[in-house]
C-alpha cells in the first residue's frame, strides 16, 4: 500500500495516457467515416448552366429582334399617308 501512495501520480499519469490514446483512437475513427462519406459524394452537374446561358443569349438576341420591329410599326404608324 505504501508503494501504490508513493506511486500514485505515476498510476495517475499512465492512466491519463491511456485515456487520451483512445479519444485520439476515437476522433481519428469519426474523422475516417466523415471522410468516407464525402469522398462517396459527387460534384452536382454543371452542363445545366451552359444550356441556360445559351438559353439566355437566345431570349436575348429575340428581345432585340422585337424591340426593332416595334420601332418599325411605330415608325409606320406616324405616316398619314398609310
Amino acid at each position: 500500500m505504501k508503494k501504490l501512495k508513493e506511486n500514485i501520480g505515476v498510476v495517475m499519469v499512465i492512466l491519463g495516457l491511456i485515456g487520451s490514446t483512445g479519444a485520439g483512437f476515437s476522433k481519428f475513427a469519426k474523422m475516417e467515416a466523415q471522410i468516407n462519406v464525402l469522398s462517396k459524394k459527387q460534384a452536382p452537374d454543371l452542363t445545366i448552366i451552359s444550356t441556360l446561358n445559351t438559353q439566355v443569349k437566345i431570349m436575348e438576341t429575340e428581345i432585340k429582334l422585337l424591340k426593332i420591329q416595334i420601332e418599325e410599326v411605330k415608325e409606320n404608324n406616324k405616316n398619314p399617308l398609310r
